[in-house]
């Protein structure tokens, strides 16, 4: 096998059995939980928090696992539906389009960073975040909200959320791409500004987003970390370096979340498990499912399992949308 390293070469000039992934780790990692609040989606376009109770009684953080493949669930909205969008966020919280875009305008090449610049005003989304949050904190006013920080973590407009949306998809796609031997000149790329169409005919745009953009600006934030916290009596003396022999061992606590990880990141963290899995797509067999592409068949709620091998549906509930339509059919045609 030849290791496609550079970006010269065009797709109709490599067999898809000459391409060679190397993935570290070489394992799907864990998939962390993402949170979501109570919010609604104002007139000018952005989702904010709305606590309703007295006192902040029903702010409230709420854990949102997640089954792998969020991000094919998100390829399938219609970014150009403004509800579609905001039940996403209602189910799964926040994408971090914000976040999303920043990462790029700070740490891609100028070259690759001018292609999204455009893509989104930054500026503009930030006032209106802040004009929504000032409105819901003066309607509010009697409740007890959490930091700034925090409450502006749950803020985002559709603008922002459709940033990060864009470019998952394209993501999604430059992986299909290779997988499945398309010519990159057949791709439809969604997420970059569209000034350049010879480049983005070549191999070099989706090598870019695969060896680049996924490891260094979306999955960064799951690299491994430590933090340390002391409960009282504080260690004497007066640095760290006095402190005194434990009695006893030491207590290591897994992290709620990832450190300033966004639900963005946590979707290309889904898309990098299944590279590594070399999984296939598949199509659900239900023509009216919302989501289309599947990897694993879902489980039931009360028992969590999936499954990936002779199965036509993404879930047994589209299955029995299926059973119940054609037994509809026959009844009619009886």
């Amino acid at each position: 096998m030849n290791e496609v390293g550079g970006y010269g070469r065009r797709m109709s000039d490599i067999l898809q059995s000459q391409i060679h992934v190397t993935a570290w780790p070489g394992v799907p990692l864990p998939i962390p939980e993402t949170y979501r609040v109570e919010s609604k989606l104002t007139a000018e376009g952005v989702i904010v928090p709305c606590p309703r109770g007295r006192y902040g009684r029903d702010w409230e953080e709420e854990a949102v696992a997640l089954n792998g493949e969020t991000y094919l669930r998100l390829a399938s909205i219609d970014l150009d539906d403004a509800e579609a969008i905001f039940a996403f966020v209602a189910k799964y919280g926040p994408l971090g389009g914000a976040d999303a875009y920043h990462a790029f305008m700070r740490e891609a090449a100028f070259a690759f960073a001018n292609m999204y610049r455009a893509q989104l005003d930054a500026t503009t989304e930030h006032e209106k975040k802040k004009r929504a949050l000032h409105e819901e904190e003066t309607r509010t006013s009697d409740s007890v909200w959490p930091s700034y920080a925090l409450r502006f973590h749950y803020t985002e407009t559709l603008d922002e959320f459709r940033f990060a949306a864009r470019c998952l998809r394209d993501l999604t796609c430059a992986w299909r791409m290779f997988k499945e031997g398309t010519p990159a000149s057949d791709v439809h790329w969604v997420s970059p500004q569209h000034s350049d169409p010879e480049f983005l005919q070549e191999d070099g745009f989706p090598l870019f987003l695969l060896s680049e953009a996924l490891p260094n600006w979306f999955l960064r934030t799951f690299s491994p970390r430590l933090t340390f916290y002391w409960t009282p009596p504080l260690p004497a003396g007066p640095g760290f370096s006095n402190l005194p022999p434990r009695q006893g061992g030491i207590n290591i606590d897994p992290m709620r979340r990832p450190i300033g990880g966004r639900l963005y990141s946590i979707c290309a963290l889904e898309l990098f498990n299944h590279i590594v899995e070399n999984a296939e797509y598949l199509i659900c067999a239900n023509e009216n499912c919302l989501q289309k592409l599947f990897v694993h068949q879902q489980g039931g709620a009360k028992k969590v399992w999936h499954r990936s091998h002779g199965v036509l549906y993404c879930s047994p509930s589209c299955a029995h949308a299926v059973a119940q339509r054609e037994y509809r059919r026959r009844r009619q045609r009886g």
